[in-house]
């Protein structure tokens, strides 16, 4: 037996409906499976509705190039312009700029429940952005190589 694939974190599943998050933290993982695939674990906060307001949500986002869609989409319903950013590779110190400047920003997510390998756990269908949130401009620092 691998314990290390078969011991998980308790965490709650949430019944199915959009929620208001806040992006208390994020980091760098790998996924569980042989591929080790990079990507980044979101750590938020539930603000809404008020029946889970302040516990705990974990979603993941891929860091290959088939995914970082959802990435973008994320950051964009965080309100972050990334509009005059070039392209850049995801180690990149301006990639992590971004991703630090949605830090405590709010955020919709659409959540359903599904069973992953006989567990039941809640996945994002979509986010949308909190439209009572103004647009920012992640801070770029000057001295990067690109």
């Amino acid at each position: 037996m691998d314990w290390s694939k078969e011991t998980g974190g308790d965490y709650e599943v949430y019944p199915e409906g959009t929620y208001q998050l806040r992006l208390n933290d994020w980091e760098r993982c790998e996924s569980k499976n042989e591929k080790k695939t990079k990507q980044i674990r979101w750590k938020f906060e539930i603000v809404s509705p008020d029946k889970y307001k302040g516990k705990p949500f974990t979603d993941h986002s891929a860091l290959t190039e088939a995914a970082l869609w959802r990435t973008a989409n994320l950051v964009k319903a965080f309100g972050v312009d990334t509009s005059e950013c070039p392209k850049m590779d995801t180690d990149h110190p301006v990639f992590e700029a971004i991703i630090n400047a949605c830090k405590e920003r709010l955020v919709y997510a659409n959540m359903t429940e599904e069973t992953y390998n006989g567990k039941q756990n809640n996945k994002v269908g979509d986010y949308q952005p909190d439209s009572h949130q103004a647009i920012i401009v992640p801070e770029i620092p000057k001295a990067v190589e690109w």
